[in-house]
């Protein structure tokens, strides 16, 4: 395996508050993607200087990135986000990873049907929106009801890519 992907699939740097007691915050955006650099993964050695949280995140995103498909049953990461646990948007961005799997896509519209309101698509779109960590909360998997691609953090070219990457059928 290449211990290098493309930057621009990259949406986020790990960012970790304390002095390595506290637990990963998350993938922070840093703005536009960078085009045609690549990125280097963390080598094992100094992978295992992390705190058990920030480890765990690196892993998933190395199997991610070696294998979309490999994190199907793999748990994410410890998360911590200032959204409400309890609010709409927690519970549409924490239930879509287990709801629309690497290679599947969801329609706004479907997704709002599932979380009980089928008029809810646009809600759904601004909790999409305000995805504090994209890549893990999978709202680049949600997709327009006619099949094409709708906004994403990173840009339109990175949403096709990490779908491709995923194995979805695009149209």
């Amino acid at each position: 395996m290449s211990n290098q992907i493309p930057a621009k699939a990259f949406t986020g740097t790990l960012a970790e508050d304390g002095e390595n007691e506290e637990p990963l915050k998350g993938l922070v955006n840093h703005g536009p993607p960078m085009e045609n650099r690549m990125v280097t993964v963390v080598g094992e050695e100094r992978k295992s200087e992390f705190p058990g949280p920030l480890y765990e995140c690196v892993s998933w995103l190395e199997m991610f990135f070696n294998d979309a498909g490999s994190i199907v049953d793999i748990p994410l990461p410890p998360l911590h986000t200032s959204i409400k646990p309890d609010s709409f948007v927690a519970k549409v961005l924490h239930t879509l990873p287990e709801w629309v799997p690497p290679g599947k896509t969801i329609s706004y519209r479907d997704l709002a049907a599932e979380m009980g309101n089928p008029r809810a698509a646009r809600a759904v779109g601004m909790a999409m929106a305000v995805n504090p960590v994209p890549l893990l909360l999978p709202c680049h998997r949600v997709i327009k009801s006619d099949g094409t691609l709708r906004k994403y953090i990173a840009g339109l070219p990175v949403k096709r890519w990490l779908l491709e990457h995923e194995g979805a059928k695009l149209g």
